[in-house]
């Protein structure tokens, strides 16, 4: 089968809400002071990006590999699959070959898929660090390229979204998140987050760990598992 790489960059939305997490570093540490206008916000610190970036990490390693992992009825070309455990929630899957845009089509067939959630029924995950624990709300779209040749089969998935935490927000960008059935994290591929002063790279790799360097020159882990975030230091 002839894979259509050209993928369809579809609007990505991700919003944490973080409703009992005051002082959570992804508000920054300040979230106790009191802030009106938006331009009084305080700027965010490396630190407070790093974390914000783990946490959407963590959530592309749990739910892209389900563009290449799910498998149902071949009876119809759109299906709902609902995640349990860490991140809860439905989200709906439209097949089709012929790439973006291309011919309807069962799962099993299909070369491309558009992955998403109502925009009223967000999924919900849970943080489990410690001292930052708590539930967040996220919403997506995104879109892989399949490949049912190859054994196992893969997927190249790509998006493109935005991020709200409290007062913060942000923008990021999936490329080529290279996927492959069995596996449990992203074989490669990075996810770019932009904040006002500062862009994350975050690297897969294949492992629960990735990696992540930020624009003011630090490099950080990502656990998969969790979220967190560790500094590398040199040496």
């Amino acid at each position: 089968m002839k894979i259509n790489t050209n993928t369809l960059w579809r609007g990505l939305t991700m919003v944490l809400v973080l409703p009992a997490l005051a002082g959570l570093i992804l508000l920054g540490g300040c979230s106790n002071d009191p802030v009106t206008p938006k331009d009084e916000v305080p700027a965010l610190k490396a630190d407070d990006v790093a974390t914000q970036a783990g946490m959407v990490a963590m959530a592309a390693a749990i739910v892209t590999p389900q563009t290449v992992e799910f498998a149902g009825k071949s009876d119809k070309d759109t299906y709902v699959h609902t995640f349990t455990g860490t991140v809860v929630g439905v989200v709906t899957m439209d097949y089709f070959t012929g790439g973006a845009g291309g011919t309807p089509a069962p799962w099993n067939t299909a070369d491309y898929v558009d992955f998403y959630t109502a925009s009223d029924a967000p999924l919900v995950a849970t943080i489990g660090l410690s001292g930052f624990e708590g539930t967040v709300s996220l919403g997506f779209a995104l879109n892989a390229a399949l490949d049912r040749v190859a054994d196992p089969n893969t997927a190249t998935v790509n998006g493109t979204g935005t991020f709200v935490s409290g007062q913060y927000d942000a923008t990021f960008a999936f490329t080529d998140l290279f996927v492959r059935q069995g596996a449990n994290y992203p074989i490669s591929g990075t996810m770019t987050f932009t904040t006002t002063n500062f862009i994350a790279t975050v690297t897969f790799n294949g492992t629960s760990t990735a990696v992540m360097e930020m624009s003011d020159g630090t490099n950080w882990h990502v656990d998969l598992t969790n979220g967190e975030v560790t500094p590398v230091f040199p040496g």
